[in-house]
């Protein structure tokens, strides 16, 4: 065989792998762990109902969520080091705990989609666009129901936009999930003095 021969028939079997890959991407089901059982428009928007009954992420994917982006590329690193699992450790100062778990790629790229929609929402937060804020971290829940952070970040919005008891509701919830979290509860006791 000859060499341009060779060549064209690796050329070939690359296209092949790839468009093999391809359909085997999109044909196979995307399963985030706490998605609702249901495919939803993104676009619609959940009702407060089915956000504060829905059961929470792991504790695992909890703490992923609370983490800063730097920190969060920190740890896809130490993970993709590994081989695409390792047993990470969280550290909260604040609440003075230590925690271990089980992190894989499949949560670090979880994680990050997560956080696209989070940075839209915290963005809109800091800028006074609070409806924006809310309705993004609504789309994040989604993503991970239940995710105390989340339920925080709106029950914090509700209260500066004017509707207090609907806040509460959502940092009363944030708060169930996560009892030893003072940066929850400290929220809630301002928004309950609001």
């Amino acid at each position: 065989m000859t060499e341009f021969k060779c060549k064209e028939k690796l050329m070939r079997n690359i296209v092949l792998l790839a468009t093999i890959a391809l359909v085997s991407l999109l044909c196979t089901p995307i399963i985030v762990l706490g998605a609702p059982p249901t495919a939803r428009n993104m676009s619609e928007e959940p009702s407060d109902t089915e956000l504060l009954n829905a059961t929470p992420i792991p504790p695992a994917r909890r703490e992923l969520v609370w983490l800063d982006p730097p920190k969060l590329e920190a740890l896809a690193a130490q993970v993709k080091a590994a081989g695409g699992s390792i047993i990470a450790e969280y550290y909260d100062a604040a609440d003075n705990y230590r925690r271990e778990y089980k992190t894989t790629w499949d949560d670090i790229v979880w994680a990050k989609e997560v956080e696209k929609i989070v940075d839209i929402a915290y963005d809109a937060g800091r800028r006074g666009q609070y409806y924006k804020s809310i309705k993004y971290y609504k789309q994040a829940l989604l993503l991970a129901p239940g995710s105390d952070l989340f339920l925080m970040s709106i029950g914090v919005a509700y209260v500066q936009v004017g509707e207090k008891e609907r806040g509460i509701r959502f940092l009363e919830k944030a708060a169930s999930i996560s009892p030893n979290n003072s940066r929850i509860r400290r929220n809630l006791e301002v928004a309950r003095g609001y």
